[in-house]
């Protein structure tokens, strides 16, 4: 089936706007918030009508040690060079949504700004891309249990009282964080600097411009 390009530009859109108010310094690989973002993410998501859903790939643990690591590739801005990030973990929001053409059926959008910025992928983009093989995916809709989470908020710790105003502590928390570990930097109190890693070009996103430039007329040649 052939994507609708209106439909996904209409849902990128509504992304767009449940972000607005995220800081873009919280998409760094260093905040080590992907639960928080999700969150927020798809409250919004299910606001809208969409339903919500929170996506996890795990590391895989044998005989008390971890074999398997969600496992990235991102550009550094400063060097551009890729280096490969390794999670113990990595949640982000999804979303069902309607974008074929001339066709009701559903897809898993996944809204991951750490991994993709402000651009949706499918849910076979999104496991590509963290490495994600089946027995390590997880999936629960917002609110449900999520591995040991009772709500889904984060799977490493218990919930606590307001799950919306602990997630935008936390962003908050780690934005002061990484402003710290810079301005320190600067005056030459650390020798280092947190990276700045930049999300990937949304494939998703990328096939559908190419799509429609294909599409296009030639311009009249003068």
């Amino acid at each position: 089936m052939e994507f609708d390009s209106a439909k996904v530009i209409r849902c990128n859109r509504a992304y767009r706007r449940w972000t607005a108010d995220i800081p873009e310094e919280s998409y760094q690989y260093e905040s080590d918030i992907c639960y928080c973002l999700a969150h927020l993410i798809a409250v919004q998501a299910k606001q809208d009508g969409f339903p919500a859903y929170k996506i996890c790939a795990t590391s895989s643990k044998r005989n008390g040690h971890f074999t398997n690591y969600v496992s990235v590739n991102l550009r550094n801005a400063e060097t551009g060079a890729f280096e490969e990030i390794q999670y113990d973990y990595h949640i982000a929001a999804a979303i069902e949504a309607s974008v074929y053409k001339d066709s009701r059926q559903t897809e898993l959008l996944v809204a991951d700004p750490i991994l993709f910025g402000r651009d949706l992928v499918t849910l076979k983009q999104w496991k590509q891309a963290t490495a994600c093989p089946d027995y390590d995916f997880h999936i629960a809709p917002l609110g449900q249990p999520l591995l040991a989470s009772p709500s889904g908020y984060n799977i490493m710790k218990g919930d606590p009282p307001d799950l919306t105003a602990d997630a935008r502590r936390q962003i908050d928390n780690a934005r002061r964080n990484i402003h710290r570990c810079r301005n320190l930097a600067a005056i030459g109190w650390k020798k280092y600097m947190p990276k700045k890693y930049t999300p990937l070009v949304s494939m998703l996103m990328r096939t559908l411009r190419m799509k429609e430039k294909q599409k296009s007329p030639p311009s009249p040649q003068r």
